[in-house]
């Protein structure tokens, strides 16, 4: 998808700049990510993930490959909305992220062109902020990232 594409495109370069070349994984989909433990079928797929090496051991993207399923759950995830999407559906993606401690997730909408930046903690998903096309995005998990939205959605100035 395009989007995805500007995201993993982008993204990395934005993070590395401000951060070791070894700081952590990005990841277009599909890799399934198990979101219940002990429901082995229970799995999602975010459109992209990134995984903190310090954390998680996993230092670029060679290390993902092979895998069929993700036993750790991702330090951010990217949902990219289609029009399809019930808010329900949004809703129970949050709550399986939230329970396999996910630390945030975009919800990006390339109908409306915005991003909503969600922090995901023990108690609940919470709107951090929201940026439309004007606007830099910015994220508490990758420490002093932005990122001008029309960039993402592949706009000129």
């Amino acid at each position: 998808d395009h989007v995805e594409l500007h995201l993993v495109g982008a993204t990395p370069d934005r993070v590395g700049a401000r951060r070791e070349p070894s700081s952590g994984a990005f990841e277009l989909g599909p890799l399934e990510t198990r979101t219940i433990p002990t429901q082995r079928l229970r799995t999602r797929q975010p459109d992209v993930l990134y995984l903190n090496a310090e954390r998680t051991g996993i230092r670029g993207r060679a290390q993902l490959q092979g895998m069929q399923f993700l036993e750790l759950a991702p330090d951010l995830v990217v949902e990219v909305l289609s029009p399809s999407n019930a808010r329900r559906e949004i809703e129970d993606k949050l709550q399986d992220y939230l329970q396999i401690k996910v630390l945030e997730c975009w919800l990006v909408s390339p109908e409306a062109e915005t991003i909503e930046v969600v922090s995901l903690s023990a108690e609940d998903a919470k709107t951090e902020a929201s940026f439309g096309v004007d606007g830099t995005l910015s994220s508490e998990v990758l420490g002093g990232f932005s990122l001008p939205i029309r960039e993402i959605f592949g706009q000129e100035n």
